[in-house]
């Protein structure tokens, strides 16, 4: 999980999330079958990786050392409104949230449940704010705006 925000933050729960494959429509490894495990960690995967630090990446990638899988990342990319692009017309898949990858995937895409094995469940998408000016109203103001743009995205 997340770590917990400092005690003069307050977390605020927007809704629940939880990750998905896409792939091309017309993928000839992914056509009437399933995507199990093997397939998963055997196709070239696209990857979201906001920073460059090295750092791990991330809670499916920890799922599969778990199991003694690697995904294979055939490249990665610093804006997520790329993956669909790089993943349409190619052997590529990429692994991202379901309301980033309903949003952005065209109808070139299918969006596909992740192997149960490798799939973390679903996560909160928090709204971290401080508690300082309680009586804030442009903060007040923000926070509204916010959730009002989260409960679009839910379903």
């Amino acid at each position: 999980g997340h770590l917990a925000p400092p005690k003069r933050m307050l977390r605020e729960r927007l809704y629940q999330e939880h990750f998905v494959c896409i792939a091309d429509r017309q993928h000839p490894a992914l056509r009437d079958r399933k995507l199990d495990l093997a397939r998963y960690v055997a196709l070239p995967h696209a990857l979201f990786t906001p920073s460059d630090d090295g750092s791990a990446r991330g809670v499916v990638d920890a799922s599969l050392a778990r199991l003694g899988q690697r995904r294979r990342v055939a490249c990665t990319f610093a804006h997520i409104v790329a993956l669909p692009h790089a993943v349409q017309g190619t052997d590529l898949v990429a692994t991202l949230a379901r309301r980033a990858a309903l949003r952005l995937a065209g109808p070139g895409l299918t969006l596909r449940p992740l192997p149960p094995e490798v799939d973390p469940g679903p996560f909160d998408i928090d709204m971290v704010c401080s508690r300082r000016a309680p009586g804030d109203a442009a903060l007040a103001w923000l926070q509204q705006v916010v959730r009002d743009a989260a409960a679009r995205l839910a379903d």
